[in-house]
C-alpha cells in the first residue's frame, strides 16, 4: 500500500478541519449575541466585533429607533439611561459598556415612554420634599404617601387585562417600568423601595435579604412621618414590617393586607406601602391569564379602587403610587415563571394618580445666589428661554465616555445675568444633596461650560431636569466627576 499520497490527502483534509476550528474560535471570539427588550417583545441581537452604537443595535432587530430612552442592564447590577450614541465595545463573546462594565441588555420603549421602578421610592420622597437619588414620575408636594406593590403584575399582563384593571388604568399614569435583574421579588421590592439599583442597595440574588441603603420609609420616619410597610408572612427582606397570615382561610393573605392597609388610612398614617400577593400566586399556581390569575386581578383591582376612593374624599393632598415587582412568562407545565432577561419578567408597572386636592407642580428651575447683590429665582419655563448653545459633548462616566448633542444655557449667560462681580468660585447643587465648586473662569464666555436641559432632541430623565456638562478639554479626563445631575442652585463667591 502506497501511504505518501493518502497521508497527503489526509494532512490536507485536517489542515483544512483545523483551519475551520480556528475560524470558528475566532468568529466566536470577537462576536457575541445581545438581547433587546421592549414592553411588547423579545430580540436577540447578534453582534460582530468592534464598537457599535445602540441606535444601530435596536436597528438590528427591525424597528426604526426614535431617540427614547433607552436602559441598560448590567451584570454587576446596575440599570442605567443610555443616549443612541452611547458605543457598545464586543470582545471576547462579550457585550461591554465602558472598559469594563458587561451587558445582559438593553431596554427601549420602542415608541412608548418607560421608566424603571427606581421612580417609585424617588417620587414618594420628592413628593414629601426630601431628597432623593433621582428625578420623580411627577413634582408634587403632598401630605400622604401611599405605594401599592402589585406582585407579579407585568406590562404584559396588565395590558392584556380585559378591563379587569380599570381602577388601575383609570389613574392619571401608568406605564411600563423596567425593572432588574434578576427580576425577582427581594431583588425588584429593593430597587422600587430604595431608588437605587442592586450595586448600590446590596440586594443581589434571592439569598440577599440586608439593604445597604434606607428605604423612603425609614427616610420618612428619620424625617418625624409615621411610616407602615404591610406584608405577608414571608421575609425576603430584613426592613420594619407588619406581617399578615391568612386568618380567614379563603386561600390568601390579600384580604388580610388590605384590611391593614385600610386601617392605616384611616388612623392618618403620613407613608403606607402595602404589598398584595395573589396575581402572583395564582399565576405560579395556576398560570398566566388562566380563571384563578385573571380572579386575582379583579379582587386586587377592587383593593385599589377602594384605597384611590377613599384618598379622593379626604381632605390631605396625597399620593397614590402602584408598582410590580416584576412580570411573568408561562413555563413548559403551563405554570407562571420568571427570572429571566425577556420583556415578560423585566417591564413590569408604575402609576401615580395625585388626589385630595393634590396638584402636580412645575419642574424644578434654578436659584442663583450672588454673595453681592441678591438671590434669583429662575423657573425651569423660564431657564429654556435663556440664549441657548448646542454642542455635543462627552462626559467620562465611570461606565465609559457618554456623547450627546446637549442643549443648554452657558454658565457665562446665568453669571452675567444675575450676579455681579467676577466669580472666585462657583458652588452648584443637586437636588439629592450633592455639591460641586468651581473656579471662576469656568465661567468665562466661550469656556463652553453649560448648564443643559436636553441631549439628542430629549429631556435629560434622570440626570435632569438640568444637568451641568463640563467639556473634558477643560475638566481633563475625569470630567464626569463634576458633571452634577438635578442641578437646582446656584452660589457664587465673588
Amino acid at each position: 500500500m502506497k501511504w505518501g499520497p493518502t497521508i497527503a490527502v489526509v494532512s490536507i483534509i485536517l489542515l483544512a478541519v483545523g483551519a475551520f476550528f480556528i475560524f470558528v474560535l475566532q468568529d466566536e471570539g470577537t462576536g457575541a449575541s445581545l438581547i433587546v427588550l421592549t414592553p411588547f417583545s423579545t430580540h436577540k441581537v447578534e453582534l460582530e466585533g468592534g464598537a457599535v452604537p445602540i441606535e444601530r443595535i435596536i436597528e438590528h432587530t427591525g424597528a426604526t429607533y426614535d431617540n427614547s430612552t433607552v436602559l441598560a442592564t448590567t451584570t454587576d447590577g446596575e440599570v442605567l439611561s443610555v443616549g443612541g450614541g452611547t458605543e457598545i465595545t464586543v470582545q471576547n463573546g462579550r457585550c461591554l459598556l465602558g472598559d469594563d462594565s458587561e451587558l445582559l441588555g438593553l431596554s427601549w420603549g420602542g415608541g412608548m415612554e418607560i421608566t424603571t421602578t427606581m421612580s417609585v421610592a424617588r417620587t414618594a420622597l420628592y413628593s414629601m420634599n426630601l431628597p432623593a437619588p433621582g428625578v420623580p414620575l411627577v413634582w408634587a408636594g403632598v401630605e400622604r404617601v401611599v405605594v401599592l406593590e402589585l406582585d407579579g403584575l407585568g406590562w404584559n399582563l396588565y395590558s392584556n387585562a380585559n378591563g379587569r384593571l380599570n381602577n388601575l388604568s383609570g389613574m392619571d399614569v401608568v406605564m411600563p417600568a423596567l425593572t432588574t435583574y434578576p427580576p425577582i421579588t427581594n431583588v425588584g421590592t429593593a430597587m422600587a423601595v430604595t431608588g437605587l439599583p442592586p450595586a448600590e442597595n446590596g440586594i443581589r440574588a434571592r439569598s440577599d435579604h440586608t439593604l445597604l441603603k434606607p428605604t423612603f420609609l425609614e427616610v420618612g420616619e428619620n424625617d418625624g412621618r409615621s411610616t407602615a410597610w404591610i406584608e405577608g408572612d414571608s421575609g425576603f427582606l430584613d426592613a420594619d414590617m407588619e406581617n399578615n397570615v391568612d386568618s380567614d382561610g379563603d386561600g390568601t393573605i390579600d384580604g388580610e393586607i388590605h384590611e391593614a392597609v385600610m386601617a392605616h388610612l384611616m388612623a392618618g398614617t403620613e407613608i403606607v406601602l402595602g404589598h398584595y400577593h395573589s396575581i402572583d400566586d395564582a399565576g405560579h399556581q395556576s398560570g398566566p391569564e388562566s380563571e384563578d390569575h385573571l380572579e386575582a386581578m379583579s379582587n386586587i383591582n377592587g383593593y385599589v379602587g377602594e384605597v384611590i376612593s377613599f384618598l379622593e374624599n379626604g381632605t390631605e393632598p396625597s399620593i397614590l403610587i402602584t408598582f410590580s415587582d416584576h412580570g411573568m412568562h408561562e413555563g413548559r407545565d403551563g405554570l407562571g415563571v420568571h427570572g429571566e432577561f425577556r420583556h415578560e419578567d423585566m417591564f413590569s408597572i408604575v402609576g401615580y394618580e395625585l388626589l385630595g386636592g393634590a396638584e402636580p407642580l412645575p419642574e424644578p428651575g434654578l436659584t442663583v445666589v450672588d454673595d453681592i447683590s441678591s438671590t434669583v429665582e429662575i423657573t425651569f419655563e423660564e431657564f429654556v428661554e435663556l440664549p441657548t448653545v448646542e454642542a455635543y459633548l462627552v462626559v467620562k462616566g465611570s461606565k465609559g465616555d457618554e456623547g450627546g448633542n446637549y442643549r443648554g444655557v452657558e454658565l457665562s449667560t446665568i453669571v452675567d445675568l444675575h450676579t455681579s462681580g467676577d466669580p472666585v468660585t462657583i458652588r452648584l447643587s443637586a437636588m439629592d444633596g450633592y455639591a460641586v465648586t468651581l473656579p471662576g473662569h469656568y465661567a468665562d464666555e466661550g469656556s463652553g461650560v453649560i448648564l443643559a436641559y436636553e441631549k439628542d432632541g430629549e429631556g435629560l430623565g434622570d440626570d435632569g431636569p438640568i444637568r451641568l456638562i463640563i467639556p473634558r478639554s477643560i475638566a481633563g479626563e475625569y470630567n464626569g466627576q463634576e458633571c452634577l445631575k438635578g442641578v437646582i442652585r446656584l452660589e457664587v463667591n465673588s
